[in-house]
């Protein structure tokens, strides 16, 4: 063969060589677009994420859904390889066990280019859709990261593992799923579930009517948003079946005005029926705990209610140290009193008892002494809360709240300006007594015969001492 000829076969091999893998990438692309492969995961952000849920995106891979993970294995067939990094009985379909490969061993990643290379055929491109259990599980987290760090360039994280998978109403292998038309359909209605009137209700009885208006108006720009992006997330899961690609593209198109009609019959429903959605907002306030909180609020009295304590020193004999002995427990039972609490009585929240005091004076308008109307809220109802939530009994909670706030400080110092008073007290008591022993000794001592008898003098006045609930180290 002359050299002409032999260049001229080896292009020719190495052409024939090369369209396959050509023609897979472009057919990786077409998927991936028809797929919608990562646009769902951009519905989500980071600050709805719960503790301990793996991120919205890593590094190295692409995050999928389990509609777009679907979709892709359908367009892919077996040149996607599907990878689960868990141990269990249950897989999605076609799933490859390699729980291993998101171990800690020595090894483990060299062991995982090995095996990856072997599935493969050395392809670095072939695409791989990886998953474990939940979003809590990082287990498959860690096996993209390391078929990246091997040099594969097309992975695909199935996030949501096997939880979502299920939730989608996919099957597992061997299983039976759900059939795509009720699929469908369940999606659709998640998609679409439109303003609740029970929201509207809550908001009436919450703001003021021109704040609710507003907060519809931003509610529904973030509904026409959020509406559109879930409808759109469905067009992996109809990319098949004509009819339904065709039905879904026309919600699409409509999803804003959808939107709209579904705020207004929404509003619509809750001004024409009042007392249905209402009467249900109004029977859920907390009224015995209220009407507990103003109870309380009544019987917080200032410290100027136990009058005042005469600091002055006592005489030293038994009568008066008792009289001041018992001043001091009338006294100290008093401050008890005062700062004494019913661990089940209600703390006073002046801002929580406020906003049933709103709710009351905003759903008023809508009894039916108010407004003669069919489906209007009967008076009783509304009273339960309306009696006890006024304006009078919140300024009287408010007031108990800030008094009860700065008490038990005042009573602290008054305890610890009574401890000092003991204490001094029971030192003058302490140096009379050693007086009087000292007098009675040099009496003793200085006596003789001769005739001359003694008296010894009477015993000296008790000592005061504090009861043990009022020491200085137990007066609190």
């Amino acid at each position: 063969m002359s050299p002409f000829r032999l260049l001229t076969a080896l292009a020719l091999a190495a052409a024939a060589l090369a369209t396959p893998h050509a023609a897979f990438a472009a057919n990786l692309k077409t998927a991936a677009s028809a797929c919608r492969v990562g646009e769902d995961v951009k519905r989500y952000s980071d600050d709805e994420r719960e503790s301990g849920e793996t991120p919205l995106a890593i590094d190295g891979a692409i995050t999928v859904t389990s509609p777009e993970a679907r979709c892709m294995m359908k367009k892919l067939g077996k040149e996607l390889i599907v990878i689960a990094a868990v141990d269990d009985e249950r897989k999605i379909p076609g799933a490859i066990a390699m729980r291993w490969a998101a171990g800690a061993e020595a090894g483990v990643q060299a062991k995982l280019a090995d095996a990856l290379a072997g599935l493969t055929e050395g392809r670095k491109a072939r695409p791989l859709l990886v998953y474990c259990h939940h979003l809590k599980c990082g287990l498959s987290q860690q096996v993209a990261a390391r078929a990246s760090k091997a040099g594969y360039t097309n992975i695909y994280w199935l996030r949501w593992g096997m939880l979502g998978w299920k939730q989608a109403g996919y099957g597992f292998q061997g299983e039976t799923e759900d059939d795509p038309a009720v699929r469908y359909a369940r999606l659709l209605e998640i998609c679409t579930a439109g303003a609740s009137t029970e929201a509207i209700a809550k908001g009436a009885a919450t703001m003021p009517m021109n704040e609710l208006d507003f907060e519809l108006g931003k509610w529904l720009k973030g509904e026409q948003k959020n509406r559109k992006a879930c409808l759109q997330s469905i067009l992996p899961e109809v990319e098949d079946h004509k009819g339904r690609k065709a039905d879904l593209a026309q919600k699409i198109a409509r999803s804003d005005a959808d939107a709209v009609r579904s705020l207004k019959a929404a509003r619509a429903a809750f001004d024409s029926k009042p007392a249905e959605y209402l009467v249900p907002v109004l029977s859920q306030a907390p009224v015995s705990t209220l009407r507990k909180m103003v109870e309380r609020a009544r019987a917080v009295k200032p410290l100027s209610s136990c009058g005042s304590f005469d600091y002055q020193a006592p005489d030293m004999n038994n009568t008066a140290l008792e009289n001041m002995n018992q001043r001091l427990r009338t006294y100290h039972a008093c401050l008890d009193r005062l700062v004494a609490q019913d661990a089940a009585a209600p703390s006073l929240d002046a801002d929580e008892f406020g906003k049933y005091v709103l709710m009351a004076e905003l759903t008023q308008p809508y009894t039916c002494s108010a407004k003669r109307m069919p489906h209007c809220v009967p008076d009783e109802v509304w009273a339960r809360l309306g009696r006890v939530a006024t304006r009078d009994q919140e300024r009287l909670v408010e007031n108990a709240a800030q008094l009860e706030e700065g008490l038990e400080q005042q009573v602290d110092k008054v305890r610890s300006r009574l401890n000092e008073f003991v204490d001094a007290t029971n030192a003058r008591v302490s140096r009379f007594e050693a007086q009087a022993q000292e007098e009675e000794d040099r009496r003793s001592n200085s006596g003789y015969g001769g005739g001359y008898s003694y008296t010894p003098p009477a015993p000296p006045p008790v000592q005061y001492r504090q009861p043990s609930n009022v020491s200085a180290a137990g007066i609190r």
